[in-house]
């Protein structure tokens, strides 16, 4: 890659977070007039994907848009981008623009092991390297070692002006669906995610150590991005003016889940197959969808599980930036809005999980008159609760406060095996 190609690169980090967010809206709606008139007023925006989001050169390149693909690469824009599934923007290319990045007309098969859900088995930047000469000559061969046990996990090629960041993501590719590398280190030292593999000090055949550890992964009966899980399926969570969830990461399959955990979800969803149809949230001003998941590795607090397992971004709204919890470091941001009630279950069987014990005087048939609750809806989610009672453990209440627009909500608890079991829906406030 040309020094150019750096150097906007570099501009990218002196702008907001949320004006990268607004430009990348702006070329998700194919608004590539916009896209140009902000590139021309800052260069940098052109490679930015805060949240891993899709870059411009993507969506251009999905639109089929030859003249918006040849100004972005002009002002710099990179081939080798991914997607955080692992999609160049050759990759997702329609046919009349896939020269213009160095691939056939024709776009190839998808590799093997590929499907909606989850990420390509093949490294992602491979065919960008093996169809550009420019790309091959900047990259740099590595090895990388598990840090704890030493053995080998993978020999690679990666651009030498990619962020010590993308590399993590890519080797993250090589790992079980739960597992991350939180660091990669060269001789012992941690290397910074924001530096490029040049600014770290690497050389090929380089060898680093990887430090694994396991993450909070959420499992769907359709599984979906969880940029389209949370603007779209479930609504649009906000926070302020801004969305709560921008990662394209894809989430899992339930029939890959915990197997105590995907039985636990299995009876739930016999429990009640009109869930869909159910308003869970009562007091929410919208009526949303819901559906049973379950959060796979969710560790010891349900909260972080679930914002994790979510991908709630609490760097996504530039109102809540300076935002902290003073008991815990990790909560920052839009983090700091999420709340977590602890209950136990057997106290819901009368009136059912999504229930309020202020609205049961004893008298199910008038909470269900003063509700508008249907009979034969009652009658599910009792038999949800009461499985809920039997097979779930320290159960929880997932919400955000006031400042969150349009939020998830989890009813959930932890199955015999560790993982959480739960109904998620959206609620509405305004």
């Amino acid at each position: 890659m040309d020094d150019g190609g750096m150097d906007v690169m570099d501009d990218a980090g002196d702008i907001p977070m949320a004006e990268q967010h607004a430009f990348l809206d702006q070329a998700k709606k194919y608004n590539f007039e916009k896209v140009r008139e902000m590139i021309e007023a800052k260069p940098g925006l052109v490679n930015v994907q805060p949240a891993g989001r899709w870059s411009a050169l993507h969506q251009a390149a999905e639109a089929g848009d030859e003249g918006t693909v040849r100004y972005l690469l002009e002002k710099g824009a990179l081939l080798t981008v991914t997607t955080s599934d692992g999609r160049t923007p050759l990759q997702v290319a329609k046919g009349n623009v896939r020269p213009l990045l160095g691939g056939p007309a024709k776009r190839a098969a998808e590799p093997a092991g590929y499907a909606a859900g989850s990420p390509p088995k093949a490294p992602a930047v491979a065919a960008a390297i093996a169809a550009s000469p420019a790309v091959a000559a900047e990259a740099l061969e590595l090895k990388v070692v598990y840090a704890a046990s030493g053995a080998e996990l993978t020999t690679l090629q990666w651009p030498k002006n990619y962020s010590i960041k993308s590399l993590k993501v890519e080797l993250g590719k090589s790992l079980e669906a739960t597992q991350v590398v939180k660091a990669l280190m060269k001789e012992n030292y941690p290397l910074k995610d924001d530096q490029s593999l040049e600014e770290a000090g690497l050389e090929t055949g380089a060898a680093l150590n990887a430090v694994i550890e396991s993450e909070p992964r959420l499992y769907l009966v359709k599984p979906c991005s969880a940029s389209e899980y949370g603007q779209e399926r479930l609504d649009e969570w906000m926070a302020g003016e801004d969305q709560m969830v921008t990662s394209s990461r894809m989430h899992l399959d339930m029939e890959s889940a915990p197997e105590v955990a995907r039985q636990v979800a299995k009876d739930l969803l016999e429990a009640a197959p009109g869930l869909a149809d159910i308003t869970i949230a009562r007091s929410s001003e919208g009526d949303c969808p819901s559906e049973v998941v379950v959060i796979g590795c969710p560790g010891e607090d349900p909260k972080k599980a679930c914002l994790k397992a979510l991908t709630i971004d609490k760097d996504s709204c530039e109102e809540f930036a300076d935002a902290k919890d003073d008991e815990d470091p990790e909560l920052t941001g839009v983090w700091t809005l999420a709340t977590l009630e602890q209950v136990d279950w057997k106290d819901y069987l009368e009136f059912g999980f999504n229930g309020d014990k202020s609205d049961f005087n004893g008298d199910l048939n008038a909470m269900m008159d003063d509700l508008g609750v249907e009979k034969e809806e009652m009658d599910q989610l009792l038999k949800m609760t009461k499985i809920m009672s039997e097979k779930l453990e320290r159960g929880f209440i997932f919400n955000f406060n006031d400042s969150a627009v349009v939020a998830p909500m989890v009813y959930g608890g932890y199955a015999s095996d560790g993982s959480i079991v739960g109904v998620i829906s959206s609620r509405v406030w305004t």
